[in-house]
């Protein structure tokens, strides 16, 4: 700390401050969220009693005295009114310390919320460009990072790393293979039923059409096919660093199971991490570590650092990441994200949403840049669906892709295109006339 804060170095940055800027300005806009701004309490109090005890208390301890002590079921730290909220701190306040106590220390502030990271890499480089950690006033110097510091449940946004991606990869299926999407369980004693997002059913589609439209029964089933330990390998080498295996489980609690296929995951994963994986796919396969500085001088001008270039090794096969690719421009196209679809380049991406609806994803790259953006609540309340978090992805990307020339995604060696039989996979209204194209690795 010494050295960096008081020893003359210079230290080169990845960072883009004309791309941050357009970053931080689009999410900071007020037009993106509701009229009536929300914020969240957050609050210490440290209270000395006469025999010297010191006891601690929190915005978590408060929330639990009025769901408790107060009887309000579904008290919430999140408030539109200051002054509402300032009266329920000094309530609790005034419960906690008693006559003989002393206050030692108090600390009250606010957050404004929903909150929302965004990220952004050259995928070829590795260089990261911009992070965003928060939405808000930044008041301090190394506060909190919700882009680097805390993992959130993916939702189906994993579904590409963990299972399209690996099925793919090790030939298990190819974008035209049917799955039937219909009641399934998940396998153990205590079986439960596998639901869409839609809570119904389409009948065989194929994978393609699943990553398209996000279905959840067709992700699990091809999991499933290749194994949870195989999903969860794959995603270890997409540098998902939140992962947790059988032999470390949590209180019994890991990830090398089903549920994974769908963002079910012990801990979540971080915006960042999230990013590199998705870049991954984007850079034709080849996993490049996150770089954050290029180098670093001393105070005479010697340079002690090199970090110019960063660790990389290949996740999938080229042909693998195109195909890929390819079905995930469908989601951008004609699926779940079409409001990402920028004028001068292609996207390609895949969104993810939590059951609850506290965690929503857009993970996405064109062939200049991958970004991926989050946005909840910091103690996951139910998100308005006013707020259109792809179509901020749209807004930032817009502003940086303006007067690049357009690109496409470069198709490898080892490609072909064939005809399939629409009617055969034909099931109610799951399959969309002229959709009878595949590619496949030769």
């Amino acid at each position: 700390t010494n050295l960096i804060y008081k020893g003359g170095l210079s230290v080169y940055s990845t960072q883009d401050t004309q791309m941050q800027t357009i970053a931080d300005s689009v999410i900071n806009d007020p037009s993106w969220y509701p009229s009536k701004t929300e914020f969240s309490i957050s609050y210490a109090l440290s209270v000395q009693d006469a025999d010297g005890k010191i006891t601690n208390y929190s915005h978590q301890t408060l929330q639990k005295y009025f769901q408790t002590v107060g009887e309000i079921a579904n008290f919430s730290l999140n408030f539109t009114d200051e002054n509402l909220a300032r009266s329920y701190v000094e309530q609790y306040k005034e419960a906690m310390v008693g006559e003989t106590d002393k206050v030692i220390g108090e600390n009250l502030s606010f957050t404004v919320q929903p909150q929302l990271s965004f990220t952004l890499m050259d995928q070829h480089t590795g260089y990261v460009k911009v992070i965003t950690g928060g939405r808000g006033e930044k008041n301090g110097s190394r506060t909190l990072n919700r882009a680097t510091s805390t993992p959130r449940q993916p939702g189906s946004a994993i579904k590409p790393l963990a299972v399209y991606g690996p099925a793919l990869d090790t030939g298990a299926i190819t974008l035209a293979t049917a799955i039937d999407d219909a009641p399934y369980y998940y396998s153990g004693s205590q079986a439960q039923l596998v639901t869409n997002f839609s809570k119904n059913y389409l009948g065989l589609m194929t994978a393609r059409h699943a990553i398209e439209i996000s279905e959840n029964v067709p992700a699990v089933k091809i999991l499933t096919l290749i194994t949870p330990q195989v999903g969860f390998n794959y995603l270890l080498k997409f540098g998902i660093s939140t992962l947790v295996s059988a032999k470390d489980a949590i209180n019994g609690s890991h990830d090398v199971v089903q549920s994974l296929a769908l963002g079910g995951m012990t801990k979540g994963v971080t915006n960042i991490d999230m990013t590199a994986a998705f870049a991954a796919i984007a850079n034709q396969g080849t996993y490049t570590k996150p770089v954050y500085y290029t180098q670093v001088y001393d105070h005479d001008g010697n340079l002690i650092i090199d970090h110019t270039t960063s660790e990389t090794h290949q996740v999938l096969k080229k042909t693998t990441a195109w195909l890929l690719t390819n079905a995930m421009e469908g989601v951008v196209n004609s699926g779940t994200a079409t409001l990402a679809k920028l004028s001068n380049q292609p996207v390609a991406g895949k969104t993810g949403t939590t059951n609850s609806e506290g965690d929503k994803w857009f993970c996405a790259y064109t062939p200049y840049y991958t970004a991926s953006i989050w946005l909840g609540y910091d103690d996951n309340s139910t998100l308005s669906s006013s707020i259109k978090h792809v179509a901020i992805w749209q807004a930032i990307m817009s502003k940086i892709h303006s007067g690049l020339q357009t690109q496409t995604f470069t198709q490898p060696d080892g490609i072909v295109q064939l005809q399939v039989c629409s009617p055969s996979l034909r099931s109610r209204s799951s399959w969309k006339s002229g959709r009878n194209r595949i590619f496949l690795r030769r």
